[in-house]
């Protein structure tokens, strides 16, 4: 009996180190399987002298640290990632905006409603000041917010929604329309955030205007200065933002596509657990990954700058520092 005890815990340790080397075993895209990108010349402005003079100001509303390998595969698992739930005020001449927002006061009882016990642990985190509680202690006023543009509507992202619930709120039909139907059991969503008939919606469209390497876009001031990208696959309509500051400076601001600048350029996606509790079309998400490769290939200054990657922040002004 005691040997057919040992025998049963050995195959589950040996089964259990085989999982452990599978989803953690570096996989790197092969680039060469996709076809290299068109960089086509665009009618949207690149001058940054012609463009309205653009600030930024990020703040975090929560962060947690997991090794790296838990962050992109490849990651080194000595290395410790800080993730941060992000959000930024965007300021330009013609309006006041804020870009994503993170988690709100009542993401505790959220939680407890829609995750597993494990869901919690896997994304507990230390909790920060709220969107609302970082805007006013800066010189924003709440009243100059035009809108709030996000990137998609998993849970740390909607999260704002309570915190500023008269705001107009803009994001792409696709993902609003995905959330809406198929959201209520899906990985990341909490539906009561966002399935409200008081919220303001407006739909982020994209023109048949090519920018950089991107076939579509929206020209969001008319002036290049800050131009809305479609970005597949993270989830159904998902979108990414370029910022180009008057000094020349550009970000890609790219939501969750991927939660490390630094597997950008590997480049690598999630590992396997990641893959199935995050992203809802793999195929797809990889070619915007392998897009944003060469992009950063071709622009090797190019800031890119995932949502919850608190390296990449380190170029952004801080909201705090208005």
């Amino acid at each position: 009996m005691v040997k057919k005890i040992l025998l049963a815990l050995a195959v589950v340790l040996i089964a259990f180190i085989c999982l452990l080397t599978w989803h953690f075993w570096p996989r790197q895209i092969d680039v060469s399987a996709y076809p290299a990108p068109t960089f086509a010349k665009t009618t949207v402005n690149i001058d940054p002298q012609q463009m309205g003079e653009v600030r930024l100001g990020y703040f975090s509303t929560g962060h947690n640290l997991s090794p790296e390998a838990f962050v992109f595969s490849g990651g080194d698992l000595t290395k410790t990632h800080k993730s941060l739930y992000s959000g930024m005020v965007v300021k330009h001449p013609k309006g006041t905006f804020l870009f994503e927002g993170g988690i709100g006061s009542d993401v505790a009882e959220q939680s407890e409603k829609h995750f597993s016990g494990f869901q919690r642990l896997l994304f507990s985190f230390v909790p920060e000041p709220t969107a609302r509680q970082h805007i006013e202690k800066s010189p924003v006023k709440m009243d100059e917010i035009d809108f709030v543009l996000l990137t998609h509507l998993h849970w740390d992202h909607t999260g704002v929604i309570s915190e500023i619930p008269d705001a107009q709120l803009q994001v792409t039909q696709d993902e609003l329309s995905w959330a809406k139907e198929h959201g209520t059991g899906a990985a990341g969503f909490f539906p009561d955030q966002y399935n409200r008939s008081d919220l303001n919606w407006k739909f982020v469209t994209f023109e048949a205007v090519p920018y950089e390497n991107f076939e579509r876009s929206h020209d969001l001031y008319g002036d290049g200065s800050i131009v809305l990208v479609p970005l597949n696959g993270h989830t159904a309509g998902s979108l990414g933002m370029f910022v180009t500051l008057r000094d020349g400076t550009r970000y890609f601001f790219i939501g969750d596509i991927s939660w490390s600048a630094k597997a950008v350029e590997i480049p690598a996606m999630r590992p396997p657990l990641g893959q199935h509790l995050a992203d809802q079309y793999t195929d797809a998400l990889t070619e915007s990954v392998v897009g944003l490769y060469h992009l950063k290939k071709r622009y090797p200054d190019l800031k890119i700058v995932p949502t919850h990657d608190a390296t990449a922040f380190q170029s952004v002004e801080k909201l705090s520092d208005w």
